[in-house]
């Protein structure tokens, strides 16, 4: 009669590990979140929209460090800067249009 809650127990204990590897599953390296947030800053810089960056990024920020975040926010300056820049404008336009499209969920 043990037996049925201890497995019980122990098949909910499971289920949790489980759900939890899936939810971990989704995060991505600290690379592609420097990589979204440069994205969101060309997009800022063109006048686009920033919505689906946004909505990436503030899904991922829970799994970095302070550091990362810092790095995050500089990149997303830099990239602002470069796509306001008429000589660099075309190229953030095809990084944007191209390589961006990973980070739009």
């Amino acid at each position: 009669m043990r037996m049925i809650p201890l497995t019980l127990t122990g098949l909910g204990l499971s289920f949790v590990l489980a759900g939890a590897a899936a939810a971990a599953s989704d995060q991505v390296t600290d690379m592609a979140f420097l990589k979204a947030n440069r994205c969101r800053g060309l997009a800022a810089g063109l006048a686009s929209d920033t919505a689906a960056f946004d909505a990436f990024i503030k899904a991922q920020d829970r799994y970095r460090t302070p550091v990362v975040g810092q790095l995050a926010s500089e990149e997303q300056d830099k990239a602002r800067r470069e796509a306001k820049n008429p000589e660099r404008a075309a190229k953030a336009q095809s990084e944007l249009a191209d390589l961006c499209q990973a980070y739009k969920r």
